[in-house]
Order: C-alpha cells, then sequence, then structure tokens
C-alpha cells in the first residue's frame, strides 16, 4: 500500500464460453496483495501487466486476484489500511521497495515493544512474515531498488524524501538482517525496471507452477499470426510486444528524471525524443510499450493520460490547409472534450498552439 491511493482488484479475463459455469466456478483463486509505496509506480504498473499476463496463461486451472492500490475510490469512513485485505490473508505478497516507506498508520497498528506506529508498508511487510509463520502463507517476494533516488534538492518535500530514505534503510536493516549482519529475511535487488520485470516473471511464474502442480499449456494470442512484418505493433498487440525491457525502461527513466527536477507550481514543457532508424521499431515501442504502461499509472503524480498519434504528413480534416499542427489540434479537440468546447473552432487552437507551443490551452 504505502502511499498510494486507491484499492484495485485486477483478475483474468472470463473464461471461454465453452467451459460450462460450474467449471468456472471450481477454479481455484490465488490471491496476490502488491504492497508499495508511490516510489514504484512503474513497477507496479509493470507487475500488474505481468499478472494479467499469468492471468491468460494460467486461466484454465487458476484465477488471480491481484490486490493493488490503484484507480478506485477509497471511502472516508476510515483510513485506508482498513479498507484493504490483509497480506496475511492472500497468497502471495510482493513488496516493492526503493526510497520510501510510507506514511504512518493510527495507533491502532501499533507493532512492537516499544509502541510505535508502523508505515503501511512496515505493517504490510510484517503482516505477510507474521501469517507465514502461522498458517505457512502467503509466501512474500521482496524486491530493492539499488537505482539513486530522484530527490530535487530545490522542491519543498525535499527534506520529508531523504527522512523517508533514511527510515526505510532503517527499517530493512531491523527486519532483514540480524544484529551481526547476516541476512535473515531474504530480498532481491535490481538497479532497473526491466530488470525488476524479469525477475518477477521468472519467481511468479514458478510460485504458480508449485501451487497447481503444472506448467501453463495455453497459447497466449489466438487473434491471428503474432507476425507482424512490417507493420507497427499496438496496443492490442502488447501480449505479444517483448525483447524491448530496457528500452521502455530507459524511456520511463527519462520522463521521470523531467518530472523530479519540476518544483511546485512550475510549468514543464515535457518533450522525449526518440530517434532511430526506418524500421527499427520505434512506433511499436511507443505503442505497443510506452503507452499502454503509462495509461497503468507508471509515473508517480500523472493520473491519466491522452494520446494523439500522427505523422508529419497528416492534415485536419477541417482545415487541411493548417497543416501538421491542424491535424495536431484536431486531435488534441477529439481526445479531451474540455478542449472541444473551448476551441469550436480548430483554427483557433491551431494558431494558439502556433503562437504558444509550450502552453496547455486553457480558458
Amino acid at each position: 500500500m504505502g502511499s498510494a491511493g486507491g484499492l484495485r482488484q485486477t483478475e483474468a479475463r472470463s473464461a471461454p464460453a465453452s467451459r460450462s459455469s460450474n467449471a468456472v466456478a471450481a477454479l481455484k483463486t490465488a490471491r496476490i496483495f502488491v504492497s508499495s509505496p508511490g516510489d514504484v509506480s512503474e513497477e507496479r504498473a509493470l507487475t500488474e501487466r505481468v499478472f494479467e499476463r499469468l492471468g491468460e496463461d494460467y486461466r484454465e486451472s487458476v484465477r488471480l486476484d491481484v490486490i493493488l492500490w490503484e484507480h478506485e475510490p477509497i471511502f472516508a469512513h476510515t483510513g485506508y489500511q482498513e479498507q484493504t485485505p490483509l497480506p496475511s490473508q492472500c497468497d502471495l505478497v510482493i513488496c516493492i521497495l526503493w526510497s520510501r516507506l510510507g506514511t504512518r498508520l493510527p495507533k491502532g497498528f501499533s507493532i512492537g515493544p516499544d509502541g510505535t506506529a508502523p508505515t503501511g508498508t512496515e505493517f504490510e511487510v510484517r503482516d505477510a512474515l507474521e501469517g507465514y509463520r502461522r498458517a505457512g502463507k502467503p509466501n512474500l517476494l521482496i524486491y530493492r531498488k539499488t537505482a539513486a533516488p530522484h530527490i530535487n534538492l530545490a522542491s519543498g518535500d525535499a527534506r520529508e524524501r531523504l527522512l523517508q530514505y533514511e527510515a526505510l534503510e532503517g527499517f530493512c536493516r531491523r527486519a532483514f538482517y540480524d544484529q551481526a549482519g547476516a541476512i535473515v529475511v531474504a530480498h532481491h535487488f535490481y538497479a532497473e525496471s526491466h530488470e525488476f520485470e524479469k525477475r518477477l516473471v521468472d519467481h511468479a511464474r514458478r510460485w504458480l507452477e508449485r501451487q497447481i502442480g503444472q506448467a501453463a499449456t495455453r497459447p497466449r494470442w489466438t487473434s491471428g499470426s503474432p507476425y507482424r512484418g512490417l507493420e507497427a505493433f499496438h496496443a492490442e498487440h502488447r501480449e505479444i510486444f517483448f525483447g524491448r525491457s530496457q528500452a521502455l525502461s530507459e524511456l520511463m527513466n527519462r520522463l521521470r528524471e523531467t518530472e523530479a527536477k519540476r518544483t511546485p507550481g512550475e510549468r514543464v514543457t515535457r518533450f522525449l525524443l526518440l530517434q532511430g532508424m526506418s524500421g527499427n521499431g520505434k512506433s511499436s515501442l511507443i505503442r505497443a510499450g510506452l503507452l499502454p504502461l503509462l495509461e497503468g499509472r507508471a509515473l508517480e503524480g500523472i493520473g491519466m493520460w491522452r494520446d494523439v498519434v500522427l505523422k508529419p504528413s497528416d492534415r485536419s480534416e477541417q482545415r487541411p490547409d493548417s497543416g501538421v499542427v491542424g491535424a495536431l489540434a484536431e486531435g488534441i479537440s477529439k481526445a479531451i472534450p474540455a478542449v472541444a468546447q473551448s476551441y469550436p473552432d480548430i483554427m483557433k487552437l491551431t494558431e494558439r498552439a502556433l503562437e504558444a507551443p509550450a502552453e496547455s490551452p486553457q480558458d
């Protein structure tokens, strides 16, 4: 949980219509809890995508119920932690740590002889470990990111971020090592998100095989040929888009660095240029890799993305003489209804973009 917002449950898609309702009801359900502060939002999005794929691969044998703090509303009658299942009530807990430990919980969640209220992440790790000691579940996989955290010393929360990092280091020393420095709670290290994704896929697949006693045999892609030839991959092909995890991680790092440099209230022009030879997969990387990942709130602080895809040769349907900027203005107008209401004449929005391209159209 940590400091993220809402609770989301992601399940594998429904079984084929040929299966009876009784057979579907008889499927075993595996509950997977994802514990992570908000600084690893990219890894949370990757975790969701990994288990969506595994849910498809194993849907003939098991249904995956993945509990993520994302998207859904949390009601005001009580706090965050009280409205989520306990990690100890699940079968597998994924804990992802980088530079934060999260916010403190009410005193009702106190752990330890000193009565200090833990953070959400502390509570979830300890609850999972205690659950395993009592009942043999859940299994706990802990991943720590070793890359240097992004801290803007000019930002208003720089001191808080440093305190969070110190608190996380202290917790890991206490929880994962004994007094002599020997590891007593196993955990995995990774530097970049593509390494995390690969390790999570391997670990989660092996865990599932042990739970159900078999490997997945169902083909993932049944919608025609998976070979695109010279055609680009799109969002609907993300299930079969592989091999570009490192490049995708580099794109996310560039976007994250831009956000980290921004001070509160500052307007930033976000521009990311992906350059390469024709036919080497730039469009596929963006359309089947980056955009679907961003939709999963992979970048902290940005809850929604709108995408407009166009080529330099594109022209506006309403004003073909306005060039590619007119096509861009038309695409933005279609993607954001509020912009269409403010600029019913595409030419006015086009002129605004040409006069002040770094500004967002606002009234």
